[in-house]
């Protein structure tokens, strides 16, 4: 069996301008900050069959200013059905933490999902996950449900560039 460990780490900012010609000049309180990391292992059992167990965390703040904090973990079961498509499962817990308490929630997610190789420079995948949110401190509107569908195109171009896109529908 084969056994291997990836961490990422990746930092983010959008910033808005107010020129006054933009119909974005009001969204300069939009300023985002983000860092967040992921940590997997992950083993594969017989060329066929993969598992692996992961932990993430992010920091997200807004005009300088804290927003959230989470920090989560998740398991995934992964199959390689032929040479080009592969399936996978996914079970995961966020523990999320707003600035504003009163947001503060247990995010429980499931999701399933296929990756399917169309050719050497073209990959196409689709997710279709649930998440549950449990709130913890009284939170307007209580617990919440939310389904979502998801679909993705890489296109590999050259060795080391890709060019991705992808189109989310949430509910």
């Amino acid at each position: 069996s084969n056994q291997r460990l990836a961490l990422s780490l990746n930092a983010q900012a959008k910033r808005f301008t107010d020129d006054g010609d933009s119909i974005n000049d009001d969204a300069t309180q939009f300023d985002q900050d983000f860092v967040g990391g992921r940590a997997e292992w992950s083993r594969d059992r017989d060329g066929l069959h993969e598992i692996a167990l992961g932990a993430d965390f992010g920091y997200l703040e807004l005009d300088g200013e804290h927003y959230y904090t989470y920090f989560g973990g998740d398991a995934e079961w992964r199959k390689q059905v032929n040479a080009e498509t592969r399936t996978l499962f996914t079970i995961g817990v966020r523990d999320m933490q707003f600035e504003n308490d009163q947001y503060d929630n247990l995010m429980s997610r499931i999701r399933g999902g296929v990756r399917y190789r169309a050719s050497r420079t073209w990959l196409l995948s689709g997710d279709v996950a649930v998440e549950y949110e449990s709130e913890k401190n009284e939170r307007p509107g209580g617990d919440a449900i939310r389904a979502s569908l998801t679909g993705a195109a890489t296109w590999q171009f050259r060795p080391a560039q890709r060019l991705s896109g992808d189109l989310n529908y949430a509910r």
